[in-house]
């Protein structure tokens, strides 16, 4: 593993450093809220297990934690704060804000050890997880059709690659999140019935409906609907040449 020890203490990042070294991991260090989320936010190599500081003058931990984890993302940081308090509300707050565990300084050598196992086990799972789902992904965008997945209101919210070709679209950020019906979907009558459907988690096989592409050519696609329960999603399209 790769460990980003982030504290203003430079004795306490030192020795932070050292004792993950000794069991045989990468550690690099920061001391400061911008040099932390710049490794973090690196493309390349970046330490997937952050051992920070929850606050102190020049390194609020907590706050960084909580802004990860407010953006969605295919890599896990497994993160675990230092608190110099170890009282129950401290702790719950850590866990609250999103941390996976706490640490209370001055830093034990035998608690360390075992965060770090127990951090390892989670981000090997996770790395699994992450492979099936790049699978996966690699899988959808190589179907010979379409598939968009919906929300309640009809608004766009992912798609596999060959949706996008069929539309048009090489920025998906163009449709994302966008009902069908101000994008794609030619015609309000078409979308109002495709919308009572979503609303009735009624499938339905094989309805031609005219869509416009990005350059405004229509496009006419033979669709079938399904309901389905997945993260916000509530209708998936499956969509082909008529």
């Amino acid at each position: 593993m790769k460990l980003l020890i982030g504290d203003d203490d430079a004795a306490s990042n030192q020795e932070i450093v050292k004792l993950v070294q000794a069991a045989g991991h990468e550690a690099v260090s920061a001391a400061t809220d911008d040099e932390v989320t710049k490794l973090l936010s690196t493309a390349g190599g970046r330490p997937n297990f952050a051992i920070l500081n929850s606050s102190t003058q020049n390194l609020h931990g907590l706050d960084i934690c909580k802004k990860f984890r407010a953006v969605p993302s295919l890599y896990y940081t497994y993160f675990v704060l230092m608190n110099g308090k170890s009282s129950q509300e401290e702790i719950m707050a850590l866990l609250e804000g999103g941390a996976d565990d706490y640490l209370t300084k001055p830093v034990n050598p035998e608690d360390l050890a075992v965060r770090l196992k127990a951090g390892q086990r989670v981000l090997q799972n996770e790395e699994k997880l992450t492979k099936i789902t790049q699978e996966w992904k690699i899988m959808l965008d190589n179907l010979p059709f379409g598939i968009a997945c919906l929300g309640s209101d009809g608004e766009l919210c992912r798609a596999n690659r060959p949706f996008f070709d069929l539309m048009g679209y090489r920025d998906m950020k163009a449709v994302l999140n966008k009902k069908l019906g101000d994008t794609v979907v030619r015609f309000p009558s078409d979308f109002d019935e495709l919308l009572t459907n979503i609303k009735a988690a009624h499938p339905f096989d094989r309805v031609e409906m005219d869509f416009v592409k990005r350059d405004s050519s229509i496009l006419k696609l033979c669709v079938w609907g399904r309901p389905i329960s997945l993260n916000g999603v509530v209708f998936e399209l499956i969509t082909s040449l008529a």
